[in-house]
């Protein structure tokens, strides 16, 4: 079992009843932003090991690995949308 930092527990508590109630699809809006990079790793891979589809909002990087499409919306309004091995870009 996991053992996590707690520093946002509002954040945990609903990652925590996405993986109670195991949907098909999730949307996750910086769901983990108030988490430790470490512990954000360990719950994107646990959705993936779970099955469980996600779409995510999310700034750090480390997370492109968990996502298969990017998409870079700027403050100008244009958009890019590309695999995930350009989503460091």
């Amino acid at each position: 079992m996991y053992q996590f930092e707690v520093t946002n527990l509002s954040q945990l508590n609903n990652i925590f009843r996405v993986f109670y109630r195991k949907p098909d699809l999730v949307f996750l809006d910086e769901s983990t932003s108030g988490i430790p990079e470490d512990e954000e790793t360990e719950i994107y891979h646990e959705l993936k090991n779970q099955g469980i589809s996600f779409v995510s909002i999310v700034h750090r990087s480390n997370l492109a690995k968990f996502h298969e499409k990017h998409l870079k919306i700027c403050s100008d309004g244009q958009f890019t949308f590309s695999a995930t091995t350009d989503a460091s870009q």
